[in-house]
């Protein structure tokens, strides 16, 4: 009996030692000095979900124990350095792994800091400054806005935690009138860009560097004359006392890129009397004028399918009259979705879903999920161009095809601002998905951690065709459901978010790039070295 307990007991304890676990241990440092950084935050988040965090000691040193096999990605942040994004650095460990010496390197903030003024010299608190960079989202070139600072009673600002980069500023007044002149014509203060322009295509960049303080930054609110925006909302669900329409102005900027109007007059209810609405003090410009009909009873799912009507607007120096916004509901369509050959046996179901190319309230949707026999409707189509996405469970599959009439949905999308042809939609799905893999090495061919791989499809621009990651500590990468197809695969140091999907840069680097072939549930491996980007 006791040789029985102590094999139970010898075999319990087995089951109970960490032998199986990885860890990891590593320093912060400063990227730009190389000393190490004392109380840094250390976080690893698991794909599943897990996240194990670690603070550094005096020495900058930390310890990450107790770890299950499997990729992670490791985000870090200290007061006074850009915090490390999450899809910088990945890690993969395999069981028992014990990694040591891994170095985290974090950049020292920049800052911008600066005074704004009214037109008189007066300092103003009453505004937001913003610092705003051009990147790339979804295959688009954006004005995103990386942080921001409300100026004290002297009107100082100081806009810290700033990679290095170019930066235009912008000061948003808020509710401001300027004082009158001898032509008595009403005037407020506007949105303006540093070094004194309205318009964000005029701006003048600021550049800092790792670790600058830009100072004297001196912003001088310029003035507009203001006109009254009027116009009704004709809706027939208006009679509804649950029913409510928002009319709201979208600024289009000269630069292309778009941005939700701040200034007074930006958003208000059509509940005149015939849904009759004033969009008073409109500076001039180009907006997007749109009426959205909202249902109080849905709370948080107000504006969820909702009724929506848009339209372009130049305003000038004199009144606008007489616009007339009709809002219809949003288009429905269904479809069925198929797979070609015979499906898996881990099909499961599927999400249909849409992806509207711009943003806000008139774009929400919701996805499908398609039933047993295929059958799937969306029910509510955004009056916006969107492209179409569908996922399975099923290993391996991907969407290869997609037709609307006779429109190639896959490759021109969804236009919903337009009457859609007669349905069903036709979506094929297929399952013979395959997979690159590869390492990235420097030009000493030493492992290249923390460089991005982007692989490029030959033959199409869908968004969703493009893959990228990040190599991990040993250099390696992996993309899986890979439509089959040619590609083009790069590997940067470093690149600003995904300005890869631009052509002109891609074109750069063209000679650099690694040409491979996915074939039918084929998988390619891969050896790419390091590009050094501009």
């Amino acid at each position: 009996m006791r040789f029985v307990l102590s094999v139970a007991l010898a075999v319990v304890c087995m089951a109970q030692m960490p032998g199986d676990k990885a860890a990891v241990e590593g320093q912060v440092v400063n990227r730009k000095t190389g000393a190490p950084l004392a109380g840094a935050q250390i976080r690893l988040a698991g794909v599943s979900g897990s996240q194990t965090s670690a603070a550094t000691d005096r020495k900058g040193h930390f310890s990450v124990t107790g770890l299950d096999a499997g990729e992670y990605r490791v985000e870090a942040e200290r007061t006074g350095f850009v915090p490390l994004a999450w899809n910088k650095v990945r890690l993969t460990l395999a069981a028992g792994e014990q990694v040591k010496d891994f170095t985290v390197s974090l950049v020292p903030q920049a800052v911008i800091s600066g005074t704004v003024l009214d037109a008189d010299g007066v300092p103003v608190a009453n505004a937001y400054v913003q610092a705003m960079r051009y990147t790339w989202q979804r295959g688009k070139r954006i004005l995103a806005n990386v942080g921001g600072a409300q100026p004290n009673e002297s009107g100082e600002f100081r806009i810290a935690g700033l990679a290095t980069g170019d930066y235009l500023i912008q000061a948003m007044p808020r509710q401001l009138a300027a004082a009158p002149r001898e032509d008595k014509v009403k005037r407020i203060y506007v949105g303006t860009w540093y070094p004194g322009v309205t318009e964000a295509g005029l701006a003048s960049p600021i550049h800092v560097a790792a670790g600058e303080e830009h100072t004297g930054v001196e912003m001088t609110l310029r003035t507009s004359t203001v006109v009254n925006v009027r116009g009704r909302v004709v809706h027939a669900a208006m009679k509804s006392p649950l029913t409510a329409a928002i009319v709201m102005l979208t600024r289009i900027d000269e630069s292309g890129a778009e941005a939700q109007v701040l200034d007074p007059g930006g958003m208000t209810p059509a509940n005149g009397q015939d849904g009759a609405f004033t969009l008073p003090d409109v500076a001039p410009g180009r907006y997007q004028v749109t009426a959205l009909v909202a249902d109080l009873s849905a709370g948080s799912n107000a504006f969820e399918n909702s009724a929506s009507a848009s339209q372009t607007l130049q305003v000038g120096d004199r009144d606008v009259e007489d616009i007339t916004l009709s809002p219809t509901p949003p288009q429905s369509l269904s479809g069925v979705l198929k797979w070609e050959g015979k499906p898996p046996k881990d099909a499961g179901s599927c999400i249909v879903a849409l992806a509207p190319e711009t943003r806000g309230l008139a774009a929400q949707v919701a996805p499908a999920t398609t039933k047993p026999d295929g059958a799937f409707t969306l029910s509510s189509v955004p009056p916006v161009h969107s492209e179409l996405n569908a996922h399975c469970e099923a290993k391996g599959s991907y969407l290869k095809a997609a037709c609307l009439g006779d429109i190639d949905v896959l490759e021109k999308g969804l236009d919903g601002s337009e009457a859609l042809p007669q349905g069903p939609l036709q979506i094929t799905m297929a399952s013979d998905a395959g997979g690159i893999a590869g390492n990235v090495a420097d030009g000493d061919q030493h492992p290249a951690a923390g460089a991005t791989v982007v692989a490029v499809p030959e033959d199409s621009k869908r968004p969703a065709l493009f893959h990228s990651t990040v190599s991990d500590q040993k250099g390696h990468f992996e993309f899986t459901d890979v439509v089959p197809g040619a590609y083009m695969l790069y590997a940067w140091d470093e690149v600003d978010g995904e300005i890869w999907r631009d052509e002109e840069f891609l074109k750069k680097y063209a000679q650099r790039a690694e040409r491979v072939k996915v074939d039918s549930s084929g998988h390619v491996a891969a050896t790419l070295k390091v590009i050094k980007a501009e």
